[in-house]
């Protein structure tokens, strides 16, 4: 027969049993080390706080697989708002805030406040030499010159070329 085993949250673990899966964290055998991965993950995102510490280990192996840890919840917070954010704005959304959002979903340490005012000052630098007025030829060639030859994008240029 088989019964379900219940998983007791992490705080109700005794020091030397959080110890001793610290301990098998870091084994060099990977049947261990990820056994215990699973097993930690299995008490879910409570166990960053535990874990953060860890993370500045002098151990190479328990500072790498506690920073794997967090970083899989870390994208797996990431992912779920970034499903919010779709399901709630559908095809009315900001897609800068979307963009954004993605990102966090492969880099959650990204810098959203230093990538976004990078952002702004592009834009602003691109606003200042755009003469609204002009030829919609001029406007995309200055685009183009800003992008790819002063900030040297990669080579989607030729999608820009009027």
């Amino acid at each position: 027969m088989n019964a379900a085993v219940a998983i007791a949250p992490l705080e109700e673990l005794p020091e030397s049993q959080r110890s001793a899966l610290l301990k098998l964290l870091a084994d060099e055998d990977p049947s261990v080390h990820l056994a215990v991965r699973e097993k930690i993950l299995s008490f879910g995102p409570g166990v960053v706080q535990w874990l953060q510490p860890h993370t500045l280990s002098n151990d190479p192996p328990l500072r790498r697989r506690a920073q794997d840890i967090i970083q899989h919840f870390s994208r797996q917070t990431a992912d779920n708002q970034f499903l919010a954010f779709c399901l709630k704005h559908g095809e009315e959304f900001d897609l800068e805030t979307g963009a954004w959002l993605l990102a966090q979903t492969q880099y959650p340490a990204i810098n959203l406040e230093g990538y976004t005012a990078l952002l702004d000052n592009f834009a602003g630098e691109l606003q200042d030499r755009l003469d609204f007025n002009g030829e919609p030829k001029e406007m995309l060639s200055t685009i183009n010159d800003y992008l790819f030859q002063e900030l040297g994008l990669p080579a989607t240029r030729e999608l820009l070329r009027p």
